[in-house]
């Protein structure tokens, strides 16, 4: 659990890092809010990709694609309210190149923090989500949460043959 925390928050303070440089290579100004909330959606949807499950995971495509469209939803609010309530937050991280300023004004210092937060919640959302292979047991209330592995029958199953197993025996 804690390894996969620490790899999610890599994963989404390089994710701002990324999307931050990429301004300065596309020598956009940060002053607007169109490329402020548009690097903040667009840090949230390349988190998405990657934090949690992964883009690659088998299975996890309609998963990743609602992810993305939560953490570009996230990202934006999250950078709205960086800039609104944390404007008496100031940093100076000029000796390292990012500048010194107010928090939300500094692309190179909100941006990987966004993103690192962000694959928190992606990382824990994940970990104690049900695993591949569980799925519930049909019939298994709320205040009874059961599950088993594809290869555990339940009692219905051992008492009775599966429906396709009689078909192929006549």
């Amino acid at each position: 659990m804690l390894k996969r925390l620490v790899a999610g928050l890599f994963e989404g303070g390089l994710a701002g890092v990324l999307v931050a440089v990429s301004l300065g290579w596309l020598h956009l100004s940060w002053g607007g809010p169109p490329v402020v909330y548009g690097a903040a959606a667009t840090l949230g949807l390349l988190t998405a990709l990657v934090a949690g499950r992964p883009i690659w995971s088998k299975a996890a495509k309609t998963e990743v694609a609602i992810k993305s469209v939560a953490g570009a939803f996230i990202a934006v609010v999250s950078m709205f309210g960086a800039r609104k309530w944390l404007s008496d937050v100031t940093t100076d991280l000029s000796s390292i190149g990012a500048g010194a300023g107010r928090l939300g004004d500094l692309p190179r210092v909100v941006l990987p923090l966004i993103g690192m937060a962000l694959a928190a919640v992606f990382e824990v959302d994940d970990a104690f989500g049900p695993g591949e292979g569980v799925r519930a047991i049909p019939g298994a209330g709320a205040g009874n949460q059961q599950t088993e592995t594809p290869d555990a029958q339940g009692p219905e199953e051992q008492a009775a043959p599966r429906e396709s197993s009689r078909l192929r025996r006549d």
